[in-house]
């Protein structure tokens, strides 16, 4: 007599794959996704104001810093517009100020604009919005996990820049910041960033191609940081 087998109770289960619909499955696919852009960002950045920190004495020293703003007239605008004598704006916290932070807007810019535009345009592009769209997912929620882990992304590659420069400053001998200044002047960062993303994403919308969409918030950014300048 045959006999029939039964399912062992020791027999280990079929792993649980999470399904599309999930809330939350967009997001983190799309942050796993930035997962290496956005360590190698932070790690450059960081590494950018690092050797800011390293080459502030030397460039204190032989006057480097208050000889190229004043013959850029800096001094004067700094000292009418805002009160600030040379002191404050060649010390160690204007120099990592204008040097270094100055220009984290453009940096995360270089950064938000091209993933804003592969949110949807790559993903039309390849093929692969369709599928997504055919999933039991709202194109409320689509937009918002993805547009949230872009966001994300920035937060992270700020917290690897804040940790970074947290450290390269309380090891430096010339660097009077304290934690506090340092966590206020990596994170103001974040909104300006944030509001370049979703700037990028809007004009994805507009327009179909990655590269005019590119150009249109490159224009805006530059303009506006030239125009700030």
């Amino acid at each position: 007599m045959s006999q029939i087998s039964q399912p062992s109770s020791t027999m280990e289960a079929a792993p649980l794959v999470r399904p599309p619909s999930a809330p939350g499955t967009v997001f983190l696919h799309e942050l796993r996704d930035n997962r290496g852009s956005m360590i190698v960002w932070g790690v450059g950045y960081s590494a950018l104001l690092v050797i800011a920190v390293m080459i502030y004495p030397v460039l204190k020293q032989n006057n480097v810093i208050l000889n190229l703003l004043a013959g850029f007239g800096v001094l004067n605008v700094f000292a009418t517009n805002y009160g600030l004598d040379a002191e404050s704006v060649v010390g160690f916290k204007g120099y990592i100020a204008f040097q270094g932070l100055a220009w984290g807007p453009l940096i995360f810019a270089l950064y938000s604009i091209p993933r804003s535009q592969m949110l949807f345009l790559e993903e039309e592009k390849r093929g692969t919005l369709d599928l997504l769209l055919s999933t039991p997912i709202s194109r409320w929620r689509l937009l918002t996990e993805k547009t949230g882990a872009l966001l994300a992304s920035l937060v992270g590659i700020l917290f690897i820049v804040w940790l970074v420069v947290l450290g390269a400053t309380l090891t430096s001998p010339v660097a009077d910041l304290t934690p506090y200044e340092v966590t206020t002047a990596v994170w103001h960062l974040l909104p300006i960033s944030c509001v370049i993303a979703i700037g990028g994403l809007f004009v994805s919308t507009l327009v179909r191609q990655r590269s005019t969409a590119t150009s249109i918030m490159g224009f805006v950014v530059l303009g506006s940081f030239f125009l700030r300048a």
